[in-house]
């Protein structure tokens, strides 16, 4: 029997037999059938998806604890972090100027306060939760849903946030 996909044969939770005999029996619509396979995720990939899970839920717990700082910049010196050497350097924002400002602003419901801070900071924030549970969901389950696998998937998320992030620093460096 030839195998149509990369994906090892599982049990259907429904108890529709194996995977791998449904993809590859004959049908009219076999995509539709594929859509259905997820990739397996291995022991390594399923702990970095609950460690950086469990690292989104820590910021967002720490950003409760801080007290914003009015300016709209500099809320992390409150951890006992030095002060932007960028800003310091530059007489500008960097980058990340803003975004612990912007975290904190937004776990308090004040997301105006929070895109004043640092637009990708609360952006960055809004989306801190559900891509964590989505982790974690993923660690525990083992399997890639909804998507088919993470290879282009998380790298094109990372990459659209850093991205995002570029854009919002060049705007904020044109309009300082």
């Amino acid at each position: 029997m030839t195998r149509t996909n990369d994906f090892e044969p599982h049990a259907w939770p429904c108890g529709w037999g194996e995977v791998e005999d449904l993809v590859t029996a004959p049908s009219s619509r076999p995509e539709r059938l594929e859509a259905w396979v997820y990739e397996r995720l291995t022991g390594s990939v399923r702990l970095c998806l609950g460690l950086v899970g469990v690292g989104l839920l820590a910021c967002l717990s720490v950003a409760t604890q801080l007290e914003p700082d009015p300016r709209g910049f500099g809320t992390h010196e409150r951890l006992g972090l030095a002060p932007c050497q960028f800003r310091t350097l530059f007489g500008r924002p960097c980058a990340t100027c803003g975004m612990t400002t912007a975290f904190a602003w937004m776990v308090r419901l004040e997301p105006d306060r929070a895109w004043a801070a640092n637009p990708a900071g609360a952006t960055l924030a809004v989306l801190a939760a559900p891509v964590a549970l989505w982790m974690l969901i993923l660690a525990v389950v083992g399997r890639s849903w909804p998507v088919r696998s993470l290879a282009p998937t998380l790298p094109m998320l990372v990459l659209g946030l850093v991205a995002w992030t570029i854009l919002v620093w060049i705007a904020r460096l044109l309009a300082f």
